[in-house]
């Protein structure tokens, strides 16, 4: 692919983007409580502070001892109040490093900074999303969350793919971004995260029922149970076979099909819960903006390249 060939402003799109999700990601971390991370890095300071020895030998004592064992011998040294003190006090640095990496985000927003090694940081903005879907799946607590990295395998790589067409056009290597890099990252994660919506669709997941319930009742449908497991295992459907058609045949409608569908199951969560879940629509922009990117790519290549890069996936 020439220098002539590479579609214009695509850059600054996907600049945007990354903002715009890492507002989302960031929102809950600063006004709700904090992140996953700082969730389950919390959790574990409460488990470490819980004299799980003394706790141990007081059961051992109760079941197997001599008499009854006093309280006194195994009472903690801490109260709750102060365990809660020591296990909230990242909390600080959570909101500090979120706060960097948006700032970061923001200032890559305009050309002059992307030509700096500022460019770097979307590698740690990207980390970071990765290392909040990992703490999800470990703090569990709702259906599906073991599938989180794959479930937001478009958030975490949607910087990352960024980043590799910033450093690689640097170097000068515009050919490999494209072929190489945002063609095959971007497809694969565009592919997993709609497989793995699908699957849960197809399951049922409460909240998807909850999503078509509360969207529908604001036009006056009170939708039937039935009903909501039919719309959900067409979509599934729809869902997985556009998850494997995306590998295939990777052609421009399919990718502006998928940048539709994205948009719309993101912004159904302002239709269903109100504007106040606007972050929640926010940190699923990239559902819809990697394979809206994919199409404005593949739409303005040539023919004869946008054969080629076919060929090689």
């Amino acid at each position: 692919m020439s220098k002539k060939d590479l579609p214009k402003n695509w850059h600054q799109l996907l600049a945007i983007c990354v903002l715009i999700g890492l507002i989302g990601a960031v929102y809950p971390v600063l006004f709700q409580g904090g992140s996953p991370l700082a969730e389950y890095f919390s959790k574990q300071i409460h488990l470490e502070l819980v004299h799980e020895q003394a706790v141990e030998s007081y059961m051992e004592d109760t079941l197997f001892g001599e008499g009854e064992p006093s309280l006194d011998d195994y009472q903690e040294t801490l109260s709750e109040d102060e365990r809660n003190t020591i296990a909230g006090n990242h909390f600080p640095l959570d909101k500090g490093v979120a706060l960097m990496l948006l700032l970061c985000s923001f200032l890559l927003i305009f050309p002059k900074f992307r030509k700096t090694a500022l460019c770097h940081s979307l590698l740690f903005i990207s980390l970071w999303i990765l290392m909040q879907s990992i703490a999800t799946s470990l703090n569990g607590g709702k259906k599906f969350s073991e599938l989180a990295v794959l479930a937001h395998a478009t958030r975490w790589v949607m910087p990352l793919v960024l980043w590799g067409a910033l450093w690689q056009l640097k170097a000068g290597k515009r050919r490999q971004v494209f072929e190489k890099y945002i063609i095959i990252i971007a497809l694969a994660s565009c592919s997993v995260t709609f497989a793995v919506h699908g699957w849960e669709a197809f399951c049922q997941n409460p909240p998807f029922q909850d999503l078509l319930y509360n969207t529908f009742s604001i036009v006056g449908w009170n939708m039937s149970p039935q009903s909501n497991a039919y719309i959900l295992k067409t979509v599934a459907c729809m869902d997985i076979a556009l998850a494997v058609l995306l590998l295939i045949l990777q052609r421009p409608g399919i990718f502006l099909w998928l940048a539709f569908w994205g948009a719309i199951t993101a912004l159904s969560r302002i239709t269903a819960i109100g504007l106040e879940a606007w972050p929640q629509s926010a940190v699923r922009i990239a559902n819809g903006a990697l394979p809206f990117i994919l199409f404005y790519v593949y739409k303005n290549s040539k023919p004869h390249n946008r054969e080629k890069i076919s060929e090689q996936h």
